[in-house]
């Protein structure tokens, strides 16, 4: 079974939309629904003059992170959505090689349990893109999840944890290890649904 994702990017004003492949593995047969929403909000010599107010959580490699979600908490209609951004602070442009066609990887957890993530498979994994986020420049992300875990089944009333990162395979040509893949990421944010 395979659920439709979608990922929308803006560039200089214009959209395109594409939609990200399905995949199944033994174990989860569900990717639950995420939009990628990416856009330019702040462009080279923007500097903090972006109108969003997201503090950064982590800093990494010369890159800032920062994320929030949109509201306290959320009724069993809404998607839970959070903002990330990622900045560069620096002098130079910052040029990253991204293994698949989407820039982040996401998950949910509870009590240390994955509810449910967004970790495209298949021909998108063969798609290799580079990121160049100029000095000043800042790139914000809206993640949303629809309180449906792998299954496709409404999440119980609770708080969960969202955890996003920019899934870097290589920075200025240098190699990332696996185990610092999840480095380039904001401190991670809690989702509270109320079920009702």
């Amino acid at each position: 079974m395979s659920i439709l994702s979608l990922i929308r990017g803006l560039h200089a004003g214009e959209s395109t939309q594409a939609k990200l492949p399905s995949f199944s593995r033994p174990a989860l047969h569900l990717v639950i629904c995420i939009w990628l929403i990416f856009t330019d909000a702040c462009l080279t010599g923007c500097g903090s003059g972006s109108s969003l107010n997201v503090p950064i959580s982590h800093s990494y490699r010369g890159l800032d992170f920062g994320m929030v979600p949109d509201k306290a908490s959320y009724a069993r209609s809404e998607d839970a959505t959070a903002t990330l951004i990622v900045r560069n602070p620096g002098t130079s442009a910052i040029t990253v090689e991204i293994p698949s066609c989407h820039d982040l990887k996401a998950s949910v957890d509870t009590i240390g349990a994955i509810t449910w993530e967004a970790n495209p498979a298949g021909g998108c994994n063969d798609v290799t893109h580079s990121l160049t986020i100029m000095p000043g420049e800042t790139r914000t992300y809206s993640v949303h999840w629809n309180q449906k875990d792998a299954n496709n089944v409404s999440a119980p009333a609770g708080t969960y944890t969202l955890r996003v990162y920019l899934d870097v395979a290589t920075i200025g040509g240098s190699t990332v290890p696996s185990d610092e893949r999840n480095n380039f990421s904001p401190t991670a944010v809690q989702l509270t649904l109320t079920g009702i």
